[in-house]
């Protein structure tokens, strides 16, 4: 039925027109006579070399305030064979309540002969409503005109005028005109009339020349040609108040107290029907202080008057009655905004409604004042003092009033009498977006399962959305999208739990806007295999910190970047494992003009524990800006993540490349051992055959005492000898391991599970000692098969040096984490002071070593 009615005002308002051909919604015609013709010259037809599917050639944009008739005229080239996809369906929208959709012209041009495609079979109206989607149902048709047989190189020049305008204006005029495009424009021109008794003003927003200025016939022509209009990037995460092409508004209301004037008359006083009249007493008898009863009010146009706008004609601006609101318990932000002042009122309160721009957001101060500079509709009321800013669309807010979020919206326009201009936001209002999420793994061994819960903490703007997510969407659905979530990172994931959720702010207990999320699951399959074998590997990462850094695909950029501000976010990590994990403690941030994260990583005994807490500082950054941005997000993302590998004592060891530093370090000590054991034998040789220094003294040689020769305990000694450096080969075998690039980067990194400031410098120590273990065997080997009189005292040097050496790597060994090698420690330790004691005193009381040894 509503349909029909528009249809037939469409009809009515038809029939006054000198039309050549008329149908229920549009009509043929010619272009009324005002209307000036504007050249468009042709280029050669053929296919284009441009990059562009179709080139524009005019745009020509007419406007008459007397007659309230817009002319539109477009020439364009199709250059490619997309652009015949792109260029051959015209769609043209219009209001048909108070709109009338003249169509004049349809010509395609090919190689300098025009044809006329315009036909009543050509077109059809369409109603779409493009934004219903959005619930705003406006009414809008679209005439659809298909252009038949287009070729590459074919010029297409059609015309049309809309005449009528919104009644909500009351006969006042504006209109907005873009100076700019995304493809580049070979020509535009913009020409508007208005009687010289009508006060009409003009601003361009943006870089736009002053119009050429004429006066005929008492009518005023303000008139712009623009010529080559290079296009305007297409670069993502532009902020929506950026002027991306310039743009000029034309507008008769004189400035903003003209513009609240009319705005105020679409919200005169009103009464509320009995039923809600009598709510509205009883919340004013049972609530306690006058917060609580605007929350009363708030609560109930926000979450029983569900948002749905019909936008019709006058109705894209003025409001429906709250009567109306209240009996169809719908409405747009127009319509609550006035059942919530109506009610407000009632119960006393001082309730004003404001407008505001979305989207342009600040850069409403510098348009013309024209009731299109607004979008939205909000509420503020006088409490306790103060004021306080509601948004009756927001359904599912909670908590405080005071600490419910309204964004920065830069302007807002207050319609209340005795307000004067803009009223400017110092910031936005109540508790924004913050959010915390801690994920708890409770890790197994490497063949065991590992359990993860989730904990997701909500407050303010965050608690508001996530209710919200969790209101529009069913629960089942929910619970497999975040599985399949982390399934990304942990393929073998299983749900443990049902998902779970609290809404602290319905809770008498807690009285805040929190929302809380619990999640719970199973990871089989947590340890990977490391690139070395016999190690495994878990990772870690910040997944919804990192996502909340914005990562524009257009990083070289001629415009700003949007940033989601203000947004606080923490992500925990907490990793409990099987056995004590020390690692590197860090403490950083990196802190731009947009945002900054301060990272903290620390460990106390089996608990490893992960912290990202990301805030926004801004809601853009500048193009100059954005190398340094790029810099600090690489950063960022570089460090971002964390991984711990575990690797059980005993485990198998692939061959592979030693650590380039560490196989320099043990080059040099056996090349500076080597040297030292041939020194010593050198003087061993050269050494007076008739003495020899032990702890000090002269021992004098028994030539005539018996016994001597390589008999007796020197046998022992001998077979002693004879394995120290074979000994000495499977200790450094036993290590070598140790000093491979992967291995030696896991036992010394602070991720390690085997970590330890001291275990590098006591592998580098065992090392070195068994190499010189093994070059003191070989020398006193030989010095042994020699009989050199130095062998007795060089021999209790090395044992005693070993013993100390052992000493040594025993206590560091203690040191480590674990019981790790402490019973190793301990044998060996105990075995080179009984060796010691039994040898040494041998050594310095023997007749036989004493005869012996005597070279």
């Amino acid at each position: 039925m509503l349909r029909t009615t528009l249809l037939v005002i469409a009809l009515l308002n038809a029939v006054a027109l000198d039309a050549e051909d008329q149908g229920g919604t549009y009509v043929i015609a010619h272009a009324p006579a005002w209307v000036r013709a504007v050249s468009s010259a042709l280029p050669a037809a053929g296919e284009g070399e441009g990059s562009h599917a179709v080139d524009i050639l005019l745009v020509d944009d007419q406007s008459n305030v007397a007659t309230r008739e817009h002319y539109t005229r477009v020439v364009m080239q199709v250059r490619t064979q997309q652009g015949v996809q792109d260029g051959s369906s015209l769609m043209i929208d219009f209001d048909p309540s108070y709109q009338v959709l003249v169509l004049h012209s349809l010509e395609v041009i090919r190689q300098g002969v025009a044809s006329s495609r315009l036909s009543r079979k050509a077109v059809q109206v369409l109603h779409r409503e493009a934004d219903l989607e959005s619930f705003i149902i406006d009414g809008t048709l679209s005439a659809s005109v298909v252009v038949q047989d287009v070729r590459v190189g074919d010029v297409i020049d059609y015309s049309y005028t809309v005449r009528g305008t919104n009644p909500v204006f009351n006969g006042r005029y504006r209109d907005t005109f873009s100076c700019g495009w995304h493809v580049p424009v070979q020509k535009e021109h913009i020409r508007v009339l208005f009687p010289r008794t009508r006060s009409i003003h003009w601003k361009a927003v943006g870089e736009v020349p002053q119009p050429a200025r004429t006066e005929s016939d008492g009518t005023t022509e303000l008139e712009w040609t623009f010529a080559d209009l290079k296009p305007a990037a297409s670069e993502d995460l532009t902020p929506s108040w950026f002027v991306e092409t310039p743009w000029i508004d034309v507008s008769e209301f004189a400035g903003w107290e003209d513009v609240r004037s009319w705005a105020l008359a679409l919200y005169p006083p009103a009464t509320l029907p009995g039923a809600l009249e009598a709510m509205v007493r009883q919340w004013s008898r049972e609530r306690d202080g006058p917060e609580q009863r605007v929350r009363a009010a708030l609560d109930y146009v926000q979450q029983n008057v569900r948002y749905l706008g019909i936008e019709l004609g006058a109705g894209s601006y003025a409001p429906r009655a709250p009567a109306a609101v209240f009996e169809t318990r719908f409405g747009d932000c127009k319509d609550k905004a006035y059942l919530l002042i109506t009610i407000l009122r009632t119960m006393g309160f001082d309730a004003s409604p404001m407008l505001v721009n979305t989207s342009l957001r600040s850069l409403v101060g510098d348009l013309l004042p024209s009731p299109s500079c607004f979008n939205h509709v909000i509420v503020a009321v006088t409490l306790n003092g103060g004021r306080v800013l509601l948004d009756p669309t927001e359904s599912y807010q909670r908590g405080d009033v005071t600490r419910r979020f309204v964004p920065d919206y830069g302007y807002g326009l207050l319609l209340a009498r005795g307000s004067e201009g803009l009223d400017r936001f110092a910031m936005h209002q109540g508790d924004a977006s913050d959010l915390w999420v801690e994920e708890k793994f409770t890790v197994g061994g490497r063949a065991e399962s590992t359990r993860l819960n989730v904990l997701t903490v909500a407050r303010g703007a965050a608690a508001d959305s996530l209710r919200e997510f969790f209101a529009s969407h069913r629960l089942e659905e929910i619970s497999r999208d975040y599985l399949n979530y982390y399934a990304e990172r942990y393929p073998a994931i299983t749900a443990s739990g049902s998902l779970a959720t609290e809404d602290r702010a319905e809770s008498d207990e807690f009285r805040t806007n929190e929302f809380h999320t619990m999640e719970s699951y199973t990871i089989s399959g947590f340890w990977t295999e490391g690139e070395e074998k016999g190690s495994h590997v878990a990772s870690f990462y910040p997944d919804v910190v990192r996502n909340e850094i914005p990562r524009p695909h257009t990083l070289v950029r001629s415009t700003p970047m949007r940033i989601d501000n203000p947004r606080h976010v923490v992500q925990k990590i907490t990793i409990d494992l099987p056995e004590p994990w020390k690692v590197k403690a860090v403490d950083r941030t990196v802190a731009t003009a947009a945002f900054s994260l301060h990272t903290t990583i620390g460990a106390s005994a089996k608990t490893v524990s992960l912290l990202y807490d990301y805030r926004s500082g801004a809601e853009e950054v500048s193009a100059s800006a954005m190398p340094e941005y790029n810099g600090a997000v690489k950063k960022v993302l570089d460090d971002l993540g964390y991984s711990l590998t575990w690797r059980a004592p005993g485990a198998d060891r692939s061959s592979g490349p030693a650590d380039p530093m560490v196989s320099l370090i043990m080059v040099l000590t056996t090349v500076v051992l080597f040297a030292g054991a041939l020194g010593l034998y050198r003087w061993a040789v050269h050494a007076r055959a008739s003495t020899a220094i032990v702890s000090g003294a002269v021992l004098p040689v028994d030539e005539t005492s018996s016994p001597k020769g390589l008999a007796g305990v020197l046998v022992l000694v001998a077979i002693g000898l004879f394995a120290a450096p074979f000994a000495s080969m499977v200790n450094l075998s036993r290590l070598l391991p140790a000093f491979e690039a992967t291995r030696w980067h896991e036992l010394t990194s602070q991720a390690g599970s085997q970590y330890s400031p001291l275990r590098g410098p006591l592998l580098l120590f065992e090392a070195a000692d068994a190499v010189a273990t093994g070059l003191a065997g070989i020398l006193l080997l030989v010095l042994f098969y020699q009989r050199r009189r130095l062998f007795p005292p060089i021999y209790i040097w090395v044992r005693i040096a070993g013993a100390v050496l052992v000493l040594v790597d025993s206590i560091v060994a203690l040191l480590l984490p674990g019981n790790e090698g402490r019973q190793t420690a301990y044998s060996q330790l105990a075995a080179a002071l009984v060796s010691c004691a039994i040898f040494i005193p041998y050594m310095l009381r023997s007749r036989r070593v004493r005869n012996t040894f005597v070279r």
